[in-house]
């Protein structure tokens, strides 16, 4: 997996499949799990105050 729990990444919310962002913020990375034995990595990121899940497109490093 790319990200590990408990590291703080930027977060994009996306517009369906489109990949068009819809909102971003900062989020800290609270589990991760593969989707359906499938080898795709989802995170559940503490993000604006709920826990939502995330696929690795969608999030980045944060930038120092």
């Amino acid at each position: 997996m790319k990200f590990s729990v408990g590291e703080i990444v930027t977060c994009y919310e996306m517009y369906g499949d489109l990949r068009i962002v819809k909102s971003s913020a900062i989020g800290l990375i609270t589990k991760s799990t593969l989707y359906n034995n499938d080898n795709t990595p989802v995170y559940t990121v503490f993000y604006k105050g709920n826990n939502i899940l995330f696929e690795e497109y969608q999030i980045e490093k944060l930038k120092k």
